[in-house]
């Protein structure tokens, strides 16, 4: 189980947490090496800029347009035979599904992975109302089975060894004991099979869902989907507003580019497009808001929403492959969960999640939405108010470097301090902000401006 604690305003205990586990940063930078090598493979075989033009286009027109593809897609949700929910936030979203269970009297649900579930506490609540909920993606069963959240959108177990994997499995499952990936997913395989075909309801998510023909589409590698899908009599589908698109041929673009920028593969295994309930089956879908419209009527917020959750920027972004995904505090980690959780406003620590970046840019690189990660994050550093001890040594550090004289005097100070007393030394840097596992800044005997005059002293 985790150690991390909920809530961005925890990032910093969170991450010094995480900088004293050395094996977190090798196990994630294993996984993610892996997906970043592939992908820079696959993504040889497209046109990427002009594959993520068009879905940038896509994505803003969706965006421009939401209201009137929300109409669309009720309209054509209903003429399909599927009963239709609205749900304005997360506490409503829980209470229609929840709902939906009691009202057929479920005892059991199979779930598949959806980062929408995690937002509005969908698991638990169903628990609390006394049914048996199953994760039948294997990262999300695992994380399940160790009772903690998902800690990337993509691979929810990333922050585990195989080692770590087994263990749990076998503690928490009885099954095993295996050593190796392909023996714990097979004997996973085998142990909620039965769920599927004895399972009182499914609960799914979605990648995307069309306004023109309210077809929902799912995209995996497992196959759990299809099972948690077709084989309950009873089946609701919760999807958030934002994965709306308007018409079937936008869907060409991001089945070609999101598997290659989230794993490196060509296509997914399985691409499937739900439009009509099965025979003697019953669909209900919930369509979630919690904040979007709002979002996406705003000039600066409207691009965090067009994020397809490829998990890209996660994989590249050097502060989430040292300190993992728990650190955060937060459903949505890296660069699009410090943007998206600020934009939807769904923490009310978020803005500390922007300490979370070093601005190196990589995110925006390989962002297929053309989502400005950096600039956004400046915007949220930017709007923040900072603390008494912040302004202070901001104000500090300007009034220095504001003039070369000052600099100067201030080095020469330091190399004193340094000398003379070298705990004092530390104890600056420490109040500086200069804290954990990093050593103190070393001054020169000498600045660079000595060292130049003296080596060319003799050329005057």
């Amino acid at each position: 189980m985790s150690d991390f604690r909920r809530g961005a305003g925890n990032l910093r205990a969170n991450a010094r947490l995480a900088a004293g586990r050395h094996d977190l940063t090798t196990v994630i930078s294993r996984a993610t090496d892996h997906a970043i090598t592939r992908r820079v493979q696959v993504m040889q075989e497209i046109d990427f800029e002009a594959e993520r033009q068009k879905i940038t286009e896509l994505r803003q027109i969706a965006t421009q347009n939401i209201l009137e593809l929300q109409e669309r897609f009720i309209t054509a949700v209903q003429a399909n035979g599927i009963i239709f929910h609205a749900a304005e936030n997360a506490g409503k979203a829980r209470d229609i599904i929840v709902s939906v269970a009691k009202s057929h009297s479920v005892k059991t649900i199979v779930k598949s992975k959806s980062m929408l579930g995690e937002e509005i506490g969908i698991l638990p609540a169903l628990e609390h109302a006394g049914m048996e909920v199953t994760e039948t993606d294997l990262g999300e069963y695992i994380v399940q089975l160790n009772h903690e959240p998902p800690s990337h959108l993509t691979a929810p177990a990333v922050h585990l060894s195989t080692a770590q994997v087994g263990e749990i499995l076998y503690k928490e499952a009885q099954i095993g004991p295996y050593h190796t990936p392909q023996e714990m997913a097979a004997g996973v395989r085998k142990k909620i099979r039965k769920k599927f075909l004895t399972a009182d309801m499914g609960l799914a998510g979605s990648n995307a869902i069309v306004a023109q023909t309210g077809a929902m589409v799912i995209m995996s590698n497992e196959g759990n989907i299809r099972l948690v899908t077709t084989l309950p009599k009873l089946l609701v589908i919760m999807v958030s507003v934002d994965k709306l698109i308007t018409e079937m041929k936008d869907l060409a673009p991001l089945i070609r580019v999101i598997p290659k920028n989230a794993t490196g593969q060509r296509i997914t295994n399985y691409c499937s497009l739900l439009t009509r309930p099965a025979p003697s089956q019953e669909v209900h879908v919930v369509l979630v808001d919690n904040n979007r419209v709002a979002a996406m009527k705003d000039p600066v917020w409207a691009q965090a929403t067009r994020c397809v959750r490829c998990a890209a920027c996660i994989n590249v972004c050097p502060v989430f492959r040292t300190m993992g995904g728990h650190a955060y505090g937060t459903v949505y980690v890296g660069p699009m969960g410090i943007t998206l959780t600020n934009a939807l406003g769904l923490d009310p620590g978020a803005k500390r999640l922007a300490d979370a970046c070093t601005l190196c840019d990589a995110c925006a690189e390989v962002c297929p939405a053309g989502i400005d990660l950096p600039g956004l994050i400046l915007y949220i550093r930017a709007a923040g108010k900072p603390g008494i001890i912040d302004r202070i040594r901001s104000g500090a550090i300007g009034f220095v470097y504001g003039s070369s004289r000052r600099l100067m005097a201030a080095f020469r100070v330091l190399r004193g301090i340094k000398r003379l007393f070298s705990g004092l030394y530390r104890a600056f840097w420490r109040l500086a902000g200069w804290r954990g596992r990093r050593d103190v800044p070393q001054i020169a005997k000498k600045s660079f401006d000595q060292m130049w005059k003296e080596d060319n002293a003799d050329r005057d």
